[in-house]
């Protein structure tokens, strides 16, 4: 035998499906970093000599550069901790806006970025403390803001070279004469601690609303083919990710109507059970006198 579901329960499950439609919600923009730990580098990694990088901060390391950027996790590079990753990419999905910075560069060549509407931007060595010299330092700078994460770095050493971050590069961790030649970028995640000032992170950040990350590269200086100048501070530079993709309901029109139909029909049934107990109480009324 067919049950039937009286007509009350049915227009209340109509009326729950309304509602459930109307919270299905877009999946939202997303930021991911490829890569693995960085392998190879100076040690110290970060410090004042010609050979370590000289942008960064990181305990114990003085002079205090203003790039922004500091490496809670020592100048020593341990592979267990480093936040940079190497021989990947930063890629992003659906809509969002990247604001771009420079944080500061060591470099001998005039290296400079170019992203689609930016640039070309050109370092001019800022922000180091190369030697203990912090002279140079104003502090991080704007480079512009677009809707990609694809950029890419140029210098020439008597050859034009030019590094992107919409590639795999080449990993600094597998030495050969064309990687060294052809420079390497490692990127890493940043957390906020100050306004304008940033820890470099293992922790992949939530990115559902804003975000960081920086990026770092090593060109083909000479020292580089020895492997003692493998030290990611020829252009250092970091980008907030803003998610541009608001939760997107179900259409209005589609579900509020049906929702205020159910109601309506409710209220109806209500009104003719009252009606009918209104109406059966007066019969017994009147047969009573």
């Amino acid at each position: 035998m067919q049950t039937k579901l009286p007509r009350h329960r049915l227009l209340i499950a109509l009326s729950a499906t309304a509602l459930s439609g109307m919270s299905s919600l877009t999946q939202a923009a997303t930021l991911s970093i490829s890569g693995h730990p960085l392998l190879t580098s100076p040690n110290p990694l970060y410090g004042t000599a010609g050979g370590s990088n000289n942008v960064v901060n990181s305990p114990g390391v003085a002079p205090v550069t203003a790039s922004g950027l500091n490496d809670p996790t020592g100048p020593v590079r341990n592979v267990a901790t480093t936040p940079w990753l190497s021989g990947g990419l930063v890629s992003a999905t659906g809509a969002y806006v990247v604001d771009w910075f420079y944080a500061g560069s060591e470099s001998g060549f005039n290296i400079s970025f170019t992203s689609a509407g930016i640039g070309p931007f050109a370092e001019t060595n800022l922000n180091n403390n190369m030697n203990g010299n912090v002279a140079n330092n104003p502090g991080p700078q704007a480079m512009g803001t677009n809707t990609t994460v694809s950029f890419r770095l140029d210098w020439n050493d008597g050859i034009p070279r030019t590094l992107a971050n919409d590639q795999v590069t080449p990993s600094p961790d597998l030495p050969s004469v064309a990687a060294a030649l052809n420079g390497s970028l490692v990127y890493a995640w940043l957390t906020p601690t100050a306004p304008g000032k940033f820890d470099l992170t293992k922790t992949v950040q939530d990115c559902s609303s804003v975000c960081w990350f920086a990026f770092a590269l090593n060109d083909n200086g000479a020292k580089t083919l020895t492997g003692t100048d493998d030290d990611h501070d020829d252009f250092v530079g970091f980008a907030r990710f803003t998610n541009m993709d608001d939760p997107e309901p179900t259409p209005l029109p589609a579900a509020l109507p049906l929702f205020a139909t159910g109601l309506g029909a409710l209220g109806l049934i209500g009104w003719r059970r009252k009606r009918k107990q209104i109406a059966a109480s007066e019969r017994g009324l009147a047969l009573s006198q």
